[in-house]
């Protein structure tokens, strides 16, 4: 899951707090993503980048029988 949220956002600042039992629960990752005005894209291709990989590894390691 990729939750982006607005800093400093109340509503957001709510469901952040159970986002990780949200996670553990249903064995999913999650990449919180925080954008303001000084939020660049590059910062946020890279975080992409780096989450998908991470996806990916697990995948494989779960396939190959080999927790991560």
């Amino acid at each position: 899951m990729v939750h982006v949220w607005p800093f400093s956002c109340m509503p957001e600042l709510s469901a952040q707090t159970i986002i990780p039992s949200i996670s553990e629960d249903y064995g999913m990752p999650v990449l919180p993503l925080i954008v303001d005005e000084q939020t660049g894209e590059a910062g946020f291709q890279t975080r992409l980048e780096a989450f998908i990989d991470m996806l990916k590894i697990k995948r494989e390691s779960e396939r190959n029988g080999k927790p991560v």
